[in-house]
């Protein structure tokens, strides 16, 4: 678990069971590969994967996607001692201006879930683009 704080608010990120991260992972692989491949010899930067997620995402996609990340994650507010289900509050925490908050967050949860994963992702897809760019490298060898 890693907490962040926002405003008036303390998020705590709990990690995801194995499998609905493994298959939250491929999902969000899937999507933002060609930012990851741009990223290639650079640390990933999580604003980058959260970028591409709300850039290639339809609305309907990124709600999906957005409730399995945030799933595992609390809330407390500086007044209280006990946590909330992010879910149970979400569209009271994040209406009208306090919507820019959820880029900080998704960030956040992206590194707390995945971030070695798409670290590990960004040499492999440089590899990918690199032999794809060279026509030497897909040709049969004589």
């Amino acid at each position: 678990m890693q907490d962040l704080a926002i405003g008036q608010n303390t998020f705590t990120v709990s990690q995801l069971p194995a499998m609905r991260a493994l298959k939250l992972s491929t999902r969000i692989s899937k999507l933002i590969g060609p930012a990851l491949a741009a990223a290639a010899g650079e640390t990933v930067n999580m604003e980058t994967v959260a970028r591409a997620l709300f850039d290639r995402l339809d609305p309907d996609e990124l709600e999906k996607i957005l409730r399995e990340l945030l799933d595992t994650t609390t809330v407390r507010g500086t007044s209280s001692e006990k946590s909330a289900p992010l879910m149970a509050l979400f569209d009271v925490l994040f209406a009208g201006d306090r919507l820019a908050d959820l880029v900080p967050l998704v960030q956040f949860a992206l590194k707390v879930q995945f971030g070695a994963l798409f670290t590990a992702l960004v040499p492999a897809a440089a590899s990918l683009r690199a032999k794809a760019a060279d026509p030497e490298s897909t040709s049969p060898k004589s």
